[in-house]
């Protein structure tokens, strides 16, 4: 499994800060970005009021030779701000399936370039909506938590039975978790072939941030 840890900054600062820990040791950060809306508690660019972008758009996402950077997209209307997180040097965008019609048209919109574009799914919410898109996204993210945009939730069980039944009608697509990821449940999510792990909390709040991110790599 690919180990990714999962960012919420409040601040272009925090990402910064964020970035620079783990450079060097990640290949690929996951940023969510909350506006406030789709699920509350606003992130960066929207904790302060409104999108600003314009300051670093020259400058980009922090450190872009070193790291690859996933672009969780939780807003109401993700693909109105999408190119702007690719022209910040995202490589990798993740729409939610409750706040856009899934359908090939929709992803073949996000897809500018060679950037990958993945979708996430709530744990209410039926896999049948994945139905036209599982073949052509590049990723799946399974919510592991019933309450989203929050960091420390428990993880929701009800994900693993989720899992096993997308992989039985999708065997080839990628899939990956972001929410109440532990040592526990990642060792249970590894056994039912999740490919990829957003960690959040279990990463950011441990002691020592980089030896916890190399003990998931290790499971």
């Amino acid at each position: 499994m690919e180990i990714i840890p999962a960012l919420m900054p409040r601040t272009f600062k925090d990402l910064c800060e964020g970035a620079l820990l783990f450079r060097g040791v990640a290949e690929t950060l996951q940023v969510d970005i909350v506006d406030g809306e789709y699920v509350p508690n606003p992130t960066w660019p929207y904790a302060r009021g409104g999108i600003s972008f314009e300051d670093i758009e020259e400058e980009g996402l922090p450190f872009l030779s070193e790291l690859s950077y996933e672009i969780d997209l939780m807003v109401s209307n993700p693909l109105s701000v999408s190119e702007y997180f690719l022209k910040l040097g995202a490589s990798r965008l993740l729409l939610h399936v409750e706040t856009v019609v899934p359908s090939k048209e929709t992803i073949e919109r996000a897809r500018i370039g060679e950037v990958e574009v993945g979708v996430a799914i709530q744990i209410e919410t039926d896999l049948g909506v994945l139905e036209e898109i599982a073949d052509v996204v590049d990723v799946v993210q399974f919510m592991g938590i019933a309450e989203i945009g929050k960091q420390g939730e428990p993880f929701d069980e009800r994900v693993v039975g989720k899992i096993q039944s997308f992989r039985h009608a999708h065997p080839d697509t990628i899939v990956s978790v972001d929410g109440g990821v532990t040592m526990d449940s990642a060792k249970l999510l590894q056994g039912v072939g999740v490919e990829r792990l957003a960690i959040g909390s279990s990463i950011l709040k441990a002691r020592d941030p980089i030896k916890a991110f190399k003990e998931f790599q290790n499971i």
